[in-house]
Parts: structure tokens; sequence; C-alpha cells
């Protein structure tokens, strides 16, 4: 059994603060995913450049990251900073490494198939960040005043290293909402991934090893593309959080995320949460329940 890592949860939750909309979105999905745990706010001011792209200048920025930390704390959340200068992705990166949080929260514009892939600092925390990372729409329904709570969570399930790691997120994600999880597996009409029999008998196994765990779960097959099933069951609830597994680093070399997670954090109208199979913060009967041999 591989060794285990710090337990998911026990760390802070990170935001990647530049004073956007979508920063702002992922500080009120922190919140709402952790109410009582830590929040960091990480904002690195690029040194090459007079001004940055949200902000007036850096004295406004730190003026706006001030009024952000002391309205979280006036909420009674325990919020604090963490600012650095120079080059932005490599200095987040080295703030994720020194907070080791349990997860990583990143704002993003806009979704949709005319969406434009994720910026510089987002695609570099989601391919490099030691941690899971959670894509939070400016202008989704997830962080949205007046949803809908608890929402439901997807996961995608292909039966590789990277799902059971997406898995494992979801368990926890699920944990902390006190909400219920789909399990989507997707096949072809042939079966040459994997049987639809022999899928729908595996995801009921994970299915009842979550509801053990007390998280209401439902085991789903379906046909077609992975990416198109995916993104059509986030947009027909669009307060879901998505979960997906990616490959490990190296596969990056031919794809930004692998082609499934790629189109599901462009495309889906809600949050995203991307796992590496790498990471395995959880522990007891889920986990041991996810340990078994994946499937030929």
């Amino acid at each position: 059994m591989a060794a285990k890592t710090k337990n998911a949860g026990s760390g802070p939750l990170l935001v990647a603060w530049d004073g956007s909309p979508g920063s702002r979105a992922a500080i009120e999905e922190a919140v709402r995913i952790a109410p009582h745990g830590e929040i960091v706010l990480a904002f690195v001011i690029h040194e090459t450049r007079a001004h940055q792209t949200t902000t007036i200048d850096r004295e406004a920025a730190l003026d706006a990251l001030e009024h952000e930390l002391a309205s979280l704390r006036e909420r009674g959340v325990r919020a604090r900073m963490r600012i650095a200068a120079g080059a932005v992705a490599p200095l987040l990166l080295k703030i994720v490494r020194e907070e080791q949080p349990s997860l990583v929260l990143v704002g993003a514009k806009a979704f949709g198939p005319d969406a434009a892939p994720p910026g510089l600092v987002a695609r570099t925390l989601l391919r490099k960040a030691p941690a899971p990372a959670l894509v939070v729409r400016a202008t989704g329904t997830s962080a949205a005043p007046g949803s809908v709570w608890p929402r439901r969570i997807i996961v995608g399930i292909d039966f590789s290293p990277a799902s059971t790691a997406a898995l494992d997120q979801a368990a926890l994600l699920a944990m902390r909402e006190k909400t219920s999880v789909t399990l989507l597996h997707v096949t072809d009409s042939t079966g040459q991934r994997v049987p639809p029999a022999t899928a729908q008998a595996r995801l009921e196994e994970i299915a009842r090893a979550f509801q053990s765990a007390g998280i209401p779960a439902t085991a789903c097959v379906v046909f077609g593309s992975p990416e198109k099933a995916l993104v059509a069951e986030a947009e027909s609830d669009p307060s879901a959080i998505v979960v997906v597994g990616t490959r490990t680093r190296g596969a990056f070399r031919r794809r930004l995320l692998g082609s499934v997670a790629e189109a599901v954090v462009h495309r889906a109208p809600g949050a995203v949460l991307v796992a590496h199979p790498t990471l395995r913060p959880m522990e007891g009967a889920v986990s041991l329940a996810l340990e078994t041999p994946p499937l030929p």
C-alpha cells in the first residue's frame, strides 16, 4: 500500500487571489465548502509590470486584498493572506507547497464551447499544484447568492488511478457539504471500454462504500463520449460540482489536462475539481473500498 499522506481537510483552503470576479467567487466557494476552516488568500504582485490586469495599481490591489480579509474576519471566518512579488505562477506554486492546503481554488471567467482556455496561472496550478484544484466560475451558479444547498457532486469514473483520486476528493467534499454523489461512467455501445454490466456492478460496489460512510450515492452508466456526457450532466444541474481525475504529470506534454478533464474545465457551467492520481488524501472506509484493483 502506498505511503500515507497528510489527511485531506487538515490543511487550509488556499485561494489564488488577483482581485478579479473569479477570485472573489473562489473566496465565496471556499467559505461555503469549509465555513469553519482556515482560508489563505495568496496574492503575487507581478514585479515586471506597472499594473495588474484586474486592478488599477499595486496599492489598489493591496487595499482590495485587505478589504477581502477584513470582510471574511467580520463574518467569523479564519483568514490570513500571503503576499509575494515576482513571477506569478512559480511563486503561487511555492506558496501552495509551503501551505500544504487541502484544496486550491482558482477563479475562471467563462465557460462553454467558445470559452478561452484557462490562463497561465490557472493552467500551472491545475497541472502542478500538489493539491486538488477547484476551478470556480465568476458567472457560474456554484457560488451565486441564493443557490440551493446542499448541491450535488458529480464524479466521472473510468476505473483508472486518476478516477480513484477523483472518488477520494468527491467523498471528502460530500462529507464537508453533507450532500449526495452521482457516480458516472461512460461507455460505448460495443462495450470496448468496460462492458456496461461490469461497469454498473463496480459502480454499485463503490456506491455502497460511499453509503456505508453516510454519503448518499447513485451509480449511473451512460453511452457516448465521456467529455460530452459529463458536461451534459453538469448542464442539467448547473449548481453541481463536477469532480474529475487527470493523468500523471508526464501526460500533460500531450494535452493540458487530458481530453476529458480539459473539456469539462472549459465547458461545465459550475465549479470543477481536478484531482491527480498521485494525491491520496483520504483514509477510512471509503478509501479502503476504493483500493481494490482496477478493472482490466
